[in-house]
């Protein structure tokens, strides 16, 4: 990406296109552009790219796509300009974009002004993706050369007193190298005329021209946008505007495109339009106003009634309310608050104006504008009490962070008794929700479960209040008795299969697969996941995105599917550092440790353990740091380091919440054992047994395989392997692989211990296999030393043939030999198809291989 950036009248556009026109042919240039008229319609840029989708990542996936077609008959540059008046979703759909683009021919040029934020602060500032330039004002010698080029040659003295002048601004010294004669500005003597604004200098340069172009030309600014010469003529009332729009070509303030239909004309930079709108006087404004809204289209119009009205009109408040009302039940928040602004401007009633300004705010909120919601803030400040205005600073206070603070003013709308009407009832049912989410997030289960009701009683279904009560009140109920009692609250509300769940409730369905998860139904979690997946590729994208990816990768490794467990936890942490929100960066480098380290990859574990441990103590919360613990416990497991893994689980073991799945225990245990702690192992699995009856996990198997390795260490031989036997046949789906596999081995040792030799190595052969099938490396290679010790021949196993293979390439190869087409797998790993042909090329050529068959052949 390159980033142009600088202050109006700068020179960024002009920049941008003298480099894009020396480009070579063979380069196609992609050219959008931001309008400030359209900064209040959602995706009015992104509908440039061809896009369709209301949700900003889907809108993102759109983009990519059509980047990608564009590939097809060779490099892309993207030129988007004037990214500061694009609307919030079409920017952030751009930045989704821009963030996935993965090998693509592609560049993405961005002008824009200063100050900009919609999250493009962390790529702006990475040097391995964005080439950035800062313009800033000419100096004395840039001055002289810019003088020159248009025949004025100056001395040094001369230039820095023409910069000082004009501030070093190119606008302004273009309009003033015009309006001065050349002899003014080479005099040595005295100072130059008194300066004058870039306004006093376009005024004065348009009082030259006939009466008839100076009408045209407040036309064109009170319009303020691109449009054919007869309308702005229509609204100057000319009949022949053609030689007054020569008078104004002469003055180089304005351009035309007499090729196009209609010839359109337009101000050569917005400068020039708003230093003409700001001579004009407030009646000239107004006349011009309503001469506008009788010339453009209903919804231009309106905004210029608006700006032609004399004071309040009620009439027209009350027109624009019900605009309002419309936009919102079409989903277009951001416009509807916009409305509302504007209808809270103009009404005659005080609290009248009070009320629309409040929702405004609220539909700014609702629609992702809070920055717009904070920019009322002092406004709302100073009205009376009421369940609006504390609902809108409430959840201001909670984007802020401050969850005491929203709690306070969430609190005062539950507080209100009057809920009789349906709006306040609204209102009322949303506060209570929010107040649910920040009691989960404070981990208060209890006022959770309360607020979560509140807001059941009060929501009509299938809103959105209604779905985040649903969803808190499950996890609620999670915490206080467990994540089975969750999952079956929230199966009441969500019944359906996974498949069938509709797109609208995505976000419920990812909390559904994390309460299967932490209730230990790992195949329920696993279709859910899959499903909510698919839904995104459809354009349903959850706002858990990154944890849906994480969580499919933790439910994948537990599973034995440790190649696209790897896949899902990179997709995971790409999202997750991209827009960081929660724990899920820590989570996810927890999970990539966890499944590197099982595999021997030691040195590239550390590095995300120490990450994850990292984003841990740096946010607090409670997922995020079991999950470095678990990832530092999984370390000393495949090192052979079990006072590691004590010393990792112990403050898990401590701590854990009734939503805890407790799968980090059988380790802990295990730890304990090989480390000769045996009573306390004994008090350990005692707790386990507790612990899991309590949450209503089904951790049987797992259970009696602790007794059979518990027997062993004490010396019951026989007790043990009755056990041992007993826990393996118990193993069901929902159940690690990883913790059955390493019961195979431990039972075979025992096999061996007690001169059962074929069994030994039946037992310890099926151990071997299964590890060798995931890439655990480091445990079947503890396998294969015993398997010498019972004389027996290692089966070798075809060598993995991802060893040259980078991270993206192994991503890109375990799709494709899974079968997925490369749209499908340009879908799942959220990048472009170009992508994908590009890196399938290196997979095949590292290889040695030539096409998608022989690739399935192979092992990852």
């Amino acid at each position: 990406m390159v980033w142009v950036e600088g202050e109006a009248g700068l020179g960024k556009t002009a920049l941008v296109r003298h480099v894009l026109g020396q480009l070579p042919p063979e380069i196609q240039v992609a050219h959008t552009q931001a309008e400030e008229l359209a900064a209040d319609r959602p995706f009015e840029l992104a509908r440039q790219f061809g896009c369709t989708s209301t949700e900003c990542f889907g809108a993102g996936m759109e983009i990519l796509e059509a980047w990608s077609s564009l590939q097809d008959q060779g490099p892309v540059v993207v030129l988007v300009e004037d990214l500061h008046w694009a609307d919030s979703a079409s920017s952030k759909a751009l930045l989704s974009a821009v963030q996935r683009l993965d090998k693509d021919r592609v560049a993405v040029v961005v002008t824009t002004r200063p100050g900009l934020h919609d999250g493009w602060e962390r790529l702006r500032s990475d040097p391995d993706r964005c080439l950035g330039f800062s313009l800033a004002p000419f100096d004395a010698k840039e001055v002289a050369l810019f003088a020159s080029s248009v025949g004025v040659d100056l001395t040094p003295y001369q230039a820095e007193r023409l910069r000082s002048h004009t501030g070093g601004h190119p606008l302004y010294l273009r309009t003033l190298l015009g309006e001065l004669d050349p002899a003014d500005l080479q005099r040595s003597d005295g100072n130059l005329p008194a300066p004058r604004s870039l306004t006093s200098s376009v005024t004065a340069r348009l009082s030259e021209t006939p009466e008839s172009a100076r009408a045209l030309v407040a036309a064109m600014a009170v319009i303020n946008q691109r449009v054919p010469l007869t309308m702005a003529a229509r609204m100057a009332a000319l009949s022949s505007p053609l030689e007054p729009f020569e008078e104004l070509l002469g003055t180089g303030f304005v351009r035309w495109n007499p090729e196009e239909p209609g010839s359109p004309v337009e101000f050569t930079h917005p400068l020039y339009r708003q230093a003409v709108y700001e001579d004009l006087s407030p009646r000239r404004r107004r006349d011009l106003h309503r001469a506008a809204a009788q010339v453009t289209s209903p919804e231009v119009a309106l905004a210029h009634r608006v700006a032609a009205a004399d004071g309040a009109d009620e009439t027209l408040a009350v027109e624009l309310e019900t605009k309002g009302r419309r936009e919102l039940e079409d989903g277009r928040k951001t416009e509807a608050g916009r409305t509302f602004q504007w209808a809270s401007s103009l009404s005659i009633d005080s609290a009248e104006a009070n009320r629309r300004l409040v929702d405004a705010a609220l539909a700014y909120a609702n629609g992702g504008q809070l920055s717009r919601a904070e920019a009322l803030r002092p406004a709302i400040e100073s009205f009376d009490d009421g369940p609006g205005r504390s609902l809108v600073l409430g959840l201001l206070e909670w984007d802020q962070g401050d969850a005491e603070g929203a709690r306070l003013w969430l609190q005062r709308v539950v507080d209100e008794e009057d809920a009789d009407d349906a709006e306040t009832r609204a209102v009322t049912a949303r506060a209570w929700a929010e107040l649910a989410e920040i009691h989960i997030t404070l981990g208060q289960g209890a006022e959770a479960a309360r607020a979560a009701a509140q807001a059941l009683a009060l929501a009509p279904r299938h809103t959105s209040a209604e779905r985040l009560a649903q969803i808190h009140a499950a996890l609620a109920e999670g915490y206080i008795y467990g994540a089975a009692s969750g999952l079956a609250r929230l199966r009441q509300r969500l019944p359906q299969p996974a498949d069938e769940v509709p797109g609208d409730e995505v976000d419920m369905l990812v909390v559904r697969a994390t309460l299967a998860q932490f209730a230990g139904r790992i195949q329920a979690s696993l279709a859910d996941l899959r499903a909510v997946v698919a839904l995104t590729q459809r354009g349903f994208i959850p706002v858990e995105l990154a944890r849906t990816h994480r969580q499919l990768g933790t439910a994948l490794l537990a599973v034995g599917e440790w190649d696209e467990a790897l896949v899902q936890a990179r997709t995971g942490l790409g999202i997750a550092t991209d827009d960081p929100r929660g724990v899920e960066e820590t989570a996810c480098h927890g999970l990539l440790a966890t499944i590197l380290a099982y595999r021997g990859d030691a040195e590239r574990a550390e590095v995300h353990v120490a990450a994850a441990a990292e984003s841990a103590a740096r946010l607090g919360a409670v997922e995020g740091v079991a999950t470095a613990h678990i990832a530092s416990a999984a370390l000393g497991m495949a090192s052979g380091q079990p006072a590691r893994v004590i010393e990792a689980l112990d403050p898990l073991t401590a701590l854990a919440p009734m939503l805890a799945a407790l799968t980090f225990w059988p380790s802990h245990v295990a730890a304990m054992i090989e480390t000769d702690q045996l009573h306390r192992a004994q008090a350990s699995i005692e707790e386990l047994e507790s612990g899991a009856a309590a949450r209503g996990l089904d951790m049987d198997a797992r259970l009696l395989g602790l007794r059979a390795r518990l027997a062993k260490a004490t010396g019951e031989l026989d007790r043990a392997d009755e056990l041992f036997a007993l826990a393996l046949n118990s193993f069901a789906p929902d159940d690690p692989f990883l913790e059955r596999t390493l019961l195979l081995h431990a039972h075979g040792q025992l096999q061996l211990e007690r001169g059962d030799r074929t069994g030994a190595v039946a037992t310890l052969r099926s151990a071997y296999d299964a590890l060798q099938s995931v890439g655990a490396e480091p445990f079947a290679s503890r396998v294969q030393a015993d398997l010498k010790r019972t004389g027996a021949r290692s089966r070798r196993r075809t060598a993995r043939s991802s060893l040259d293979l980078t991270d993206r390439e192994r991503d890109v190869a375990v799709l494709v030999a899974k079968g997925y087409s490369n749209p499908e797998a340009a879908s799942e790993l959220y990048v472009s198809r170009k992508a994908i042909e590009y890196h399938l090329q290196n997979i095949y050529g590292k290889l040695g291989i030539s096409s998608r068959r022989e690739l399935r052949d192979l092992e990852f």
